[in-house]
């Protein structure tokens, strides 16, 4: 129903006003969302915090992309006053840009409360997903687990909170006093309705001890194996999955331990899961617990659950066979502890002339060059290729090897690995998309695809485009 001409009620223009002034500043402000995602994603913040003042060609050249669309990005940076121009008159080519010291604590200095360069990313993981919503709210079917975006944005914005906060502020307030109105709240109004027991962004703290479906309590399993070096392992897939909604999820984990450890020390981890494999992982210790000590977890600490889930079964007596003493357990265990104490350098050296016990432990490695290096052992076969084509830990470097060789791009097993690996670059996804069969791109379009512009050319694919 309208008024008629020169009736409008006051009231209504003005809320119509604010609801118009409101959106149109949500919208620019989006727009700075957007603009930091590229500048933290591509390392452009990174670079020119380490170099100061740059041109545009000379911050292009340092990061591998493109002079055009960095100089335009610098521009927009400098007029949102992000960035700092050193000289505006000059022709653009010439202008330098900079970061500011408070901008450089803002965005590049991740020691810091203050650090927000991965909050974008939260955004942007929420507007991948949204294309899969739509279909959601009309098929009434679910959509896909969080992106690497999702994952890697809420561990590293709570790592400077559990290194600065944790030991200091907030487990000493939980000690004989009363609970804070955060750690109250009801696990119902929590993410995902629950409160993660080691996440800053959820306002609590490790010092809960999830339990398992029924009530049962976890029994983490630990032995310190060095000065620096424990070995952590899951009774059950179910453990495993209590930790990860619990800590991992956050970037955090619970080591049981009577051991004395420092505050802040560094610990070389091996995450096992019973009769199952193994992963290697770097933590720093952050507090004291009753019955152990909280970790904050190097990297993204939620891939290390679903790399543990699929990493291969500790070496067998068939796989032991070939390293000589297949009936003997000692060298089992030698060969499993052998590759562990060894340096990086050390990794790199064997990887390309490793047998294949060796072989399947490296594969597990969380250093992509090791790796990497594994691709130059001519005794590979081609269920270890594939095995690290699923890595979390693949790199850039290592997907374009197995790109470029016929022998292993060939195997379809191969192709459809990396095509599902979140850290296979774009480029390479959409390489690889027109030679598989038409299951596997309907597969990619209905939710299974790690970009949008993945999904996007599988959808084009199957509606009869090229």
């Amino acid at each position: 129903m309208t008024s008629p001409a020169g009736c409008e009620h006051p009231a209504v223009t003005s809320d119509a006003h604010r609801l118009a002034a409101r959106i149109s500043d949500a919208t620019l402000a989006f727009h700075d969302v957007l603009t930091i995602y590229l500048g933290e994603r591509l390392g452009l913040y990174d670079d020119l915090g380490r170099h100061g003042p740059s041109t545009a060609a000379e911050l292009a050249a340092r990061t591998g992309t493109h002079a055009r669309y960095v100089r335009e990005w610098l521009e927009q940076q400098a007029t949102a006053e992000v960035l700092g121009c050193a000289d505006p008159a000059a022709p653009p080519e010439e202008r330098r840009f900079f970061l500011s010291p408070a901008s450089a604590e803002v965005l590049t200095d991740r020691e810091s409360l203050l650090w927000s360069a991965a909050r974008p990313r939260s955004l942007v993981a929420l507007a991948q997903k949204l294309p899969m919503l739509l279909e959601a709210f009309r098929s009434g079917r679910g959509i896909t687990d969080g992106t690497e975006d999702a994952r890697t944005a809420q561990g590293d914005l709570g790592r400077a909170a559990f290194l600065r906060q944790l030991a200091t502020e907030w487990l000493p307030a939980t000690r004989g006093g009363p609970a804070s109105p955060r750690s109250r709240t009801p696990a119902s109004r929590t993410r995902g309705g629950r409160s993660g027991a080691c996440s800053p962004e959820r306002g609590g703290t490790p010092t809960a001890r999830p339990t398992l479906p029924g009530g049962r309590e976890r029994s983490v399993k630990t032995e310190r194996t060095g000065p620096a070096a424990f070995t952590v392992e899951f009774e059950s897939e179910a453990e495993l999955e209590a930790e990860a909604r619990a800590n991992l999820s956050a970037g955090g984990l619970r080591l049981p331990t009577r051991e004395k450890l420092a505050i802040f020390a560094k610990l070389q981890l091996l995450l096992r899961l019973a009769r199952g494999g193994a992963v290697p992982a770097t933590a720093t210790v952050v507090a004291p617990l009753p019955d152990g000590f909280a970790l904050h977890v190097e990297g993204d600490a939620a891939a290390l659950a679903d790399a543990l889930r699929d990493a291969p079964e500790e070496p067998g007596e068939e796989v032991l066979e070939e390293a000589g003493d297949a009936e003997d357990p000692v060298a089992r265990e030698s060969v499993w502890d052998r590759l562990r104490g060894l340096g990086r350098v050390e990794k790199l050296l064997l990887a390309a002339k490793a047998d294949r016990v060796e072989r399947m432990i490296l594969a597990q490695d969380s250093d992509p060059q090791v790796l990497y290096s594994l691709l130059k052992n001519p005794r590979l076969t081609a269920d270890e290729v594939i095995r690290i084509a699923k890595s979390p830990f693949l790199s850039f470097q290592t997907a374009e090897a197995m790109m470029k060789s016929t022998q292993w791009f060939s195997n379809l097993e191969v192709r459809v690995a990396l095509i599902h690996n979140a850290k296979t670059p774009p480029a390479f996804a959409l390489r690889i998309l027109p030679t598989l069969p038409e299951s596997e791109v309907r597969n990619i379009s209905r939710g299974a695809a790690t970009s949008m512009a993945l999904k996007v050319a599988a959808l084009k694919k199957l509606q009869g485009f090229t």
